[in-house]
Formats: structure tokens, C-alpha cells, sequence
């Protein structure tokens, strides 16, 4: 496994909205950890949906995203899709892991179930301030819900209780009809430059490289350039799909982390990995 260097902490302000096809992931070679159903036996969310129980579906197919900020101690994205596909991330900082990223899929009733809740608290009607102060500090907790190009965000026990509930999979219990597994990422962005130490010293025997997992090489795969956060040209590359799964298990850290690999040529990746509704802004894959 690669040893990877953190860079710069992500904020909140970096969010945007952008279109992220979600796959249905492979089947898990691991036990079960939440009770399922075979998806014969219950039916199937309709992923073609325009909206369900009257929330809007957007374009790349979801229907909300919960964020949850508990001080700086924990930083959470949901999505829920409406295929019933959920995916979370359950750090967003530079320490997230890939690890720290799984999904599981609900059955329609069970994604009903969880827009209802957020119904009963009469969130699709509600305007900025109705559950309070929805600010990210490093001594409250908060909870956002994206939908419809909107975020209804709060820190009133109501709103809390009700975003930790759904995005938890042992709330929807027999509705949860593939159980927990890891998710792989539909697109992986990197800035790619020389391989360079924060101290300026010289690259030694001990610095690490991993072995390019593509048939292509970084030059070839690259869109153009973009500067990184110093304004530095790198080269930019946006994976998706089987390419960004082959290098998805490289990652120690999956957030503005750097990767040092070699496809013939020593090259140092600085790493962003899009989520579903949530582009990081300077990602190589838009936003």
C-alpha cells in the first residue's frame, strides 16, 4: 500500500452539484452486516423517476444528499439515489480512507420511508433559519439536506435526530435489500506533477512509488493542465469507471492526498474523489 502524504483541508465552501452516473456496484465477497432481502421478494425503486412522493430526482439521478458536521470531529455525505442505491462517505477530510466510503441499496418502500421522515418535519417547505443556525464550527453539530438545487440546513435536535436516522442502515432494517459493502468511485480526478518533498531535499532510495496499474500512462491519459493550489501547472486527468476502480485501491487517503506511482516516468498524484452530487471544485472532472 502506498504511504500518502496529506495535503490541503477540504471546507465546506468547495461543494457543488454535478453529474455523477452511480453503478450498481459487484456483488460483496463479505458477510452480510445488515439485514437484506433478495430483491425478488420486495419492489425495486424506479431510476427513471422524475420524482417520488414528490421530491424532485435530479439529473444524474438524486433525489437528496445529507450532510452531517458533528464539530470538526465528524463531517459525513449521504446520497440517495433513485434507483435506491446509497452511498456514503463518512469522513470528507484529508484523513478519509477509502475505507471510510460504502454503499448499500433500499427497497422502494424504504426509500420512501426516509423522504417521508423529512416530510413529517415539513423540510421541502421550510426556509433558511427554520431549524436554526446550520453553521459548520468546530463546537456544534449541523445537518444539511440538498434537494432540487436547494440545502435546508439546521442544528435543532429535530432535523439532527431525523438525518442520523435515515442515513443509518439498521434504521430502514428489512427495506435495506443489498446490505453494507464498499463503494468504488465513478470518477477519480488528479493533478500530476513531479514527485517533490516539502523540504526541497532530494528524493531518496527509501521514497516509494507505485507500480501504474493502466495500460496508458499518465501523459497519454491527461485532459491538458490546470495549477494546482500554488498556481503550479500540472497535468490533468479525470478517471472513470474500470480505470478509476483500478486505482481506487491504491489510495490511503482519498481526499487532496498525494500518491507517488510510476508508469515508466516518477509522477506525484494529487488525489480528488467525486461523490455522488458532489463535485469538489478544481476537480479535473468539473465542478
Amino acid at each position: 500500500m502506498v504511504t500518502a502524504a496529506l495535503g490541503l483541508v477540504l471546507t465546506g465552501c468547495a461543494w457543488g452539484l454535478s453529474p455523477v452516473h452511480l453503478p450498481d456496484p459487484p456483488e460483496p465477497s463479505t458477510p452480510a452486516t445488515t439485514t437484506s432481502l433478495p430483491a425478488a421478494t420486495v419492489p425495486l425503486p424506479d431510476p427513471h423517476a422524475r420524482t417520488i412522493d414528490g421530491w424532485p430526482v435530479s439529473a444524474d439521478g438524486i433525489v437528496l444528499r445529507v450532510d452531517l458536521h458533528d464539530g470538526y470531529e465528524r463531517s459525513e455525505i449521504i446520497s440517495f439515489a433513485a434507483d435506491g442505491w446509497v452511498v456514503r462517505a463518512a469522513e470528507t477530510d484529508v484523513f478519509a480512507s477509502t475505507e471510510d466510503h460504502t454503499t448499500w441499496r433500499l427497497s422502494r418502500e424504504g426509500l420512501r420511508r426516509v423522504l417521508a421522515r423529512f416530510d413529517a418535519l415539513g423540510v421541502r417547505e421550510a426556509r433558511p433559519g427554520d431549524f436554526g443556525d446550520g453553521k459548520v464550527s468546530s463546537y456544534g453539530r449541523s445537518a444539511a439536506v440538498w434537494f432540487d438545487e436547494r440545502v435546508i440546513s439546521g442544528s435543532t435536535p429535530e432535523l439532527w435526530q431525523a438525518a442520523t436516522e435515515v442515513t443509518d442502515p439498521r434504521w430502514s432494517g428489512a427495506e435495506v435489500i443489498a446490505p453494507v459493502r464498499p463503494w468504488v468511485p465513478e470518477r477519480i480526478g488528479f493533478l500530476a506533477g513531479p514527485p517533490d518533498r516539502t523540504d526541497r531535499s532530494p528524493l531518496g532510495p527509501s521514497d516509494r512509488f507505485a507500480r501504474w496499474p493502466l495500460d496508458r500512462g499518465i501523459r497519454e491519459l491527461s485532459l491538458g493542465t490546470m495549477p494546482n493550489a500554488y498556481g503550479e501547472p500540472r497535468a490533468a486527468l479525470c478517471l472513470t469507471g474500470p480505470d478509476a476502480a483500478a486505482v481506487w485501491p491504491l489510495l490511503d487517503g482519498v481526499n487532496t492526498a498525494y500518491l507517488r506511482v510510476d508508469d515508466g516516468r516518477r509522477w506525484e498524484l494529487n488525489t480528488t474523489v467525486d461523490l455522488p452530487a458532489y463535485t469538489r471544485s478544481g476537480s479535473p472532472c468539473g465542478g
